[in-house]
């Protein structure tokens, strides 16, 4: 008691300052601890929000660039289905073997634009007057229907992109 000063009157109505505590070696490890780990919880936390939104915007990049490519390839073979028809007054692959790709050659660029789902460049014929298939199995890059001149991408049904069908296209 001989250390603290006697209370003025001035500052009679302030509180008493507290005791000085001492704090032992285990208290301060285990507020170092507890730092510690908040720091680094704190770090993952903002460290996986980051990746996993990183992934998704590359996730969606990708998705969006092979729907661009992918629509190219069917513009490319649109216009050499429509070349051919104009020049020949038929549709290409009217015959039971013929290869539509190698009737589309000389109206199409170097070769048949590859399917960017699944890497294919083959285009396989539907029987005339066939439907088109509800689901695909992806063996072949592109679907092409030779009694009306239609050809689409060979893709699963459930890819979409931009609310639209990639299949439908």
């Amino acid at each position: 008691m001989l250390d603290r000063p006697t209370p003025t009157p001035a500052s009679a109505g302030a509180p008493a300052p507290r005791p000085f505590r001492a704090r032992g070696p285990m208290v301060d490890a285990a507020a170092a601890v507890q730092l510690t780990l908040l720091v680094v919880v704190g770090g993952l936390v903002l460290f996986l929000g980051r990746v996993s939104r990183s992934q998704a915007q590359w996730s969606e990049d990708a998705c969006s660039r092979a729907s661009v490519r992918l629509r190219s390839g069917l513009v490319e073979l649109r216009d050499a289905i429509a070349l051919y028809h104009l020049a020949e007054h038929t549709w290409p692959a009217q015959g039971e073997d013929v290869d539509v790709g190698e009737t589309l050659a000389g109206y199409l660029g170097p070769q048949v634009p590859k399917n960017p789902w699944n890497g294919r460049d083959t285009i396989r014929r539907l029987p005339p007057d066939a439907p088109w298939p509800r689901s695909t199995d992806g063996s072949a890059g592109w679907l092409y229907r030779p009694s009306t001149g239609e050809i689409r991408a060979d893709v699963p049904p459930e890819l979409v992109s931009g609310g639209v069908r990639l299949c439908d296209l």
